[in-house]
């Protein structure tokens, strides 16, 4: 797992933030990560993820993540991705200004 450099888990259901948590403690070159549509995350679990990753990523694609969950909040961690090239958050109706 420590040479994992791209994660696309799009549209899994069972995908929770239970699960992403145990990514938080693990340093992992991810360059992309593709969360679209995984309805069963919030802010909290996208963070998770984040911390493990924010040194080299850059691509993330989180779309359709429109539950109500889905705060601006993890836009603090994401702040820290210095390399991140592309953005994607269509269809993430909750986010609000202060993501920004």
């Amino acid at each position: 797992m420590e040479q994992l450099t791209f994660l696309d888990v799009s549209f899994a259901k069972k995908i929770t933030d239970a699960g992403l948590v145990h990514f938080s403690e693990k340093k992992l070159p991810l360059n992309a990560l593709v969360l679209s549509g995984c309805s069963g995350i919030s802010s909290a679990g996208l963070t998770a993820i984040l911390k493990c990753c924010t040194s080299t990523l850059v691509d993330f694609e989180a779309c359709y993540l429109n539950q109500e969950t889905v705060k601006s909040d993890f836009f603090a961690k994401l702040g820290y991705a210095w390399q991140l090239e592309f953005l994607d958050l269509s269809g993430c109706s909750h986010l609000d200004d202060n993501a920004f």
